[in-house]
């Protein structure tokens, strides 16, 4: 598999470059999510806001 070239990379990709960071952050992000009783109020606390409309032609 290696001789015929399976696992090279020409290049590499911005996630690539990024992915260490992401694994890093991971158990923060965890730590973060476990701090609430439940998803509504950390979605509250995120001020996340979702404005439901109709469906249009596009």
């Amino acid at each position: 598999m290696l001789r015929n070239g399976w696992f090279d990379t020409p290049e590499l990709t911005r996630e690539d470059v990024t992915r260490v960071a992401q694994y890093r952050d991971e158990p923060v992000r965890k730590d973060f999510l476990d701090g609430f009783d439940s998803l509504d109020e950390c979605l509250r606390q995120l001020r996340v806001e979702v404005h439901l409309v109709e469906a249009g032609p596009a």
